[in-house]
């Protein structure tokens, strides 16, 4: 009676909160009501009832809520029982079995202080009366209990546009830094941590002031800055360079910027860590590593990239309240697991910010008075890994990737996929080629280069990567990403210019017009040229190279095409349109036929007319039948399986499930598009023949150009998929791949990693690649190349390429329309390292 009610309510869509119809509080968006107490009566009534109402908006996010009344009196009580007996716990599993003292008779005495009658009964007079002396009895261990110590970093985890929009986002930076820095003045044994050096930004740019008292607490070593990352990006999807860029610029940033030089990499909410990364934060300096996600069931250990490089992690939750619970639980696992006094607990509200709250400090405080607790000691996240080492080196040892988790996230929202692909590809070739016009005086872009290149980063934060956040926030990425596009092809187009106004063009045909080919990639290449047709070109010519060789080419939709070959690493190669029919002597030829067969020197292609699907890919030069042969009949070609056949589409129904855009549901249904298709000789000519399919199937349709060359030996799938298929919470997901059945199978399939690759297991279980994909026998094997997808399966024989996924929340129509998809095969002679297949899939710069 007459004691005051709270409320922890936690909505991740937003909500309004009534009492008696009377609204109490609005949030737009995410809503959390840790960080401030939202108060529902002051005095309650026992003799009354109360009416509280929640109403929650329309539009996308996540269902569900938690709420939860605090009633302060039972609060207390509460607290106080939940103490002790955690006090208890620690003195029994740690104090007990840790010290070398016989503490039984001291513990016993703590057991009898206990009124069981009176916890059966309930009796709340008698039972606090006991704990009270439970309480006493247990200072006979405190001086041991304080032997062990608590790290306890205050957080705020800001989630960058997950289910808000930028201008939310921005709030929220503004919000906990100005609340983070109030209760540090007013508790100043207070310590906190805060991440990703995009968040400082936002802060400098919109709150200087606010800016500057941050920076006095960073200088009071109160405020560490564990931005050594410009986000907190995904690791497996982003390349190699772009988590080095992430490094660069975070860590650049904190020195400059913060004064500060983080020795923690901070990733406790991204999905998966590919087993490069520690030799990646090596080089940048990086000693620590915090995460949550796909530990291997150890809190501490050596994580150790394939070089030898190491960090020490730490795997734990975040978002905690400080709780005797909680700080037993870790201090007790650490204890028992590592036989070390040092454990570190994360504490703050997150996702949607918050941080550290007043409940917090204030438990903390009550919490210190107790004796047979850890010390409990706001701190630094490096104070505690340095404590760590100090007193063990020798911990395990995992050499390892740490995945895979939500897998649906390695394909859903395509459009974020092909958008940080082709920012990723854009950025090397304009740094190459800016690089290159500099040495003959061409100033190199360094600022816009910079901004680009944290505009990538900045649409590598997990949740708008991986495809999880709300419709908006991918408005707000494409222009992120259209804004790179721009400043980097305006660098590529500048530094072409540049270079091309010192190289010498004349040949020996002065009427010639010469064409420049660049090649921004660091080996010797050959591959496939398509440009506009020069304003200046002759109704009729022929090309020819510096060497005065004639060289194949076809003219398709006003663009020249040919192949361009022997192009020097980061250098050019000049070829020239030259008046006048020439056709050159080849002795390879290419051929195509209404039939769907397709023929060039390697390769002898059948495409099922009826079907589009591949019944048969025969390599010449090594006689080897590249593809399961798919005839049911030996020797009739007229039959074939269609579940044999290659770049076979298969259309999946996932069951209904929560969390749709992040995991990949069970399978109710397979549907093989093996319906009637439309085909038609696009292409045939002396660099290339194309034939094109059109299939449809549901509301959806899907039009691909195959493409066989004369002289490369990829043979390129050009797709495009109007994708008209909805995911709902009756309906299900569906889910689009194509699939390969290789003629052999190998128990591991190769997988591309940034700036590496890892053997997978070839189980069919949805794993992450870049580029590429391969399974190899010693003497053979076949890549699948792709220009903007990450999620691959490989199953025995077969290898496939998850598409398209139309998951429903939080984004209800996260993929409709019409996508650009490309893929490509590439059969090599031996394992694909010594066939280059890393080089052969660089094939879109």
């Amino acid at each position: 009676k007459g004691s005051k009610v709270d409320s922890i309510i936690v909505a991740p869509s937003g909500i309004e909160i009534f009492l008696d119809g009377k609204s109490l509080a609005k949030y737009d968006y995410w809503a959390d009501t840790r960080p401030y107490d939202l108060t529902i009566v002051q005095k309650i009534d026992p003799s009354r009832k109360y009416l509280l109402a929640l109403r929650f908006p329309k539009g996308d996010g996540l269902g569900g809520y938690k709420i939860k009344l605090r009633i302060q009196a039972l609060d207390e009580i509460a607290f106080e029982l939940s103490t002790v007996m955690q006090e208890i716990n620690f003195v029994k599993e740690v104090l007990l079995k840790k010290e070398e003292e016989d503490l039984e008779e001291d513990f016993l005495k703590v057991v009898e202080a206990l009124n069981v009658e009176a916890l059966k009964k309930r009796d709340w007079p008698k039972i606090l009366s006991s704990l009270k002396k439970a309480e006493k009895a247990l200072t006979l261990f405190q001086s041991r209990a304080k032997k062990y110590r608590v790290y306890l970093i205050g957080h705020s985890h800001i989630d960058m546009n997950w289910l808000w929009p930028m201008e939310e986002t921005i709030d929220i930076c503004l919000r906990d830094f100005d609340t983070v820095n109030k209760l540090m003045k007013e508790y100043p044994s207070l310590h906190f941590s805060q991440s990703q050096a995009a968040v400082y930004e936002i802060v400098r740019k919109k709150d200087p002031s606010l800016f500057n008292e941050v920076k006095e607490r960073i200088k009071e070593k109160r405020w560490e800055p564990t931005s050594s990352t410009w986000v907190e990006g995904d690791l497996n999807m982003a390349a190699g360079e772009a988590l080095v860029r992430q490094l660069l610029y975070g860590k650049a940033y904190t020195k400059k910027i913060l004064g500060a030089n983080p020795k923690v990499c901070w990733e406790p909410d991204t999905f998966g860590h590919p087993v490069s990364y520690p030799q990646v934060l090596a080089k940048a300096g990086i000693k620590y590593y915090y995460f949550m996600r796909c530990g291997k069931k150890l809190p501490i250990f050596w994580w150790e990239a394939p070089d030898g490089s190491r960090v020490l992690a730490f795997n734990s939750t975040y978002n905690g309240e400080i709780t005797a619970k909680d700080v037993v639980s870790i201090a007790t696992e650490i204890a028992r697991d590592y036989a070390i006094n040092s454990s570190m607990y994360l504490f703050g509200a997150g996702d949607h910010g918050g941080g550290p709250t007043r409940r917090d400090i204030l438990a903390k405080m009550e919490l210190d008075e107790r004796p047979a607790l850890p010390n409990l000691i706001f701190s630094s996240s490096q104070d505690f890994y340095d404590e760590a080492l100090k007193e063990k080196r020798d911990y395990p040892v995992v050499k390892d990737e740490l995945n895979p988790i939500f897998e649906g996230c390695y394909t859903t929202h395509s459009d974020i996929k092909r958008m940080n692909r082709e920012g990723e590809n854009l950025l090397l070739s304009a740094e190459a080629l800016a690089t290159l016009a500099s040495l003959y005086g061409y100033s190199y872009p360094h600022s816009s280069l910079k901004e680009a290149w944290e505009k990538v980063c900045f649409n590598q934060f997990h949740d708008i990567f991986d495809g999880s956040a709300i419709h908006s926030s991918y408005e707000y990425s494409e222009k992120l990403a259209q804004e790179v596009k721009e400043s980097t092809e305006r660098i590529i187009e500048n530094s072409l210019g540049f270079l091309s106004s010192h190289i010498k063009t004349e040949g020996k045909n002065k009427k010639a017009l010469p064409l420049i080919v660049f090649n921004q990639l660091g080996w010797l290449r050959d591959d496939l040229v398509a440009i506009e047709m020069p304003q200046e070109a002759f109704s009729s010519f022929h090309l020819i190279n510096e060497k005065d060789n004639l060289v194949p080419f076809q003219i398709e939709e006003k663009k020249l095409i040919f192949v361009a070959d022997k192009v020097p690493a980061f250098g050019y190669k000049t070829y020239w349109m030259v008046e006048g029919e020439k056709t050159p002597l080849s002795e390879a030829k290419l051929s195509i036929n209404k039939e769907g067969k397709m023929e060039s020197a390697d390769y002898l292609l059948e495409i099922e007319p009826s079907t589009g699907v591949i019944r048969r890919l025969y390599d010449k030069k090594m006689q080897k039948e590249i593809f399961r042969p798919s005839f049911l009949m030996k020797g009739n070609p007229d039959t074939y399986s269609i579940d044999k056949a290659s770049n076979l589409f298969r259309l999946f129904k996932e069951t209904p499930h929560s969390m749709s855009s992040w995991v990949i549901g069970n399978i109710e249904k397979v549907v093989n598009l093996s319906n009637r298709c439309q085909i038609k000789i696009e292409e045939q000519g002396p660099v290339r023949i194309v034939l094109s399919t059109l299939r449809s199937f549901s509301k959806s349709r899907i039009e691909q150009k195959i493409i066989l060359y004369r002289d490369l030996e990829r043979i390129d799938f050009t797709t495009k998929i109007d994708w008209q298929e909805r995911g709902s919470e009756k309906e299900g997901i569906p889910m689009l791949r194509v699939f390969f059945h290789l003629n052999f199978s190998s128990p591991e399939a190769t997988f591309e990693i940034p700036f590496g690759h890892i053997k997978r297991s070839a189980l069919g279980q949805e794993m992450p690649a870049l580029r590429w994909i391969d399974v190899s026998q010693a003497d053979y094997g076949v890549s699948l190349i792709n220009d903007c997808k990450y999620g691959h399966q490989v199953q025995g024989n077969s290898m496939s390429l998850t598409l398209l996924r139309s998951p429903y929340e939080p984004d209800a129509l996260p993929d409709l329309g019409v996508h650009h998809i490309g893929y490509a095969i590439y059969p090599h002679r031996g394992r694909w390292k010594k066939d280059k297949t890393i080089r052969k899939a660089l094939y879109q710069h």
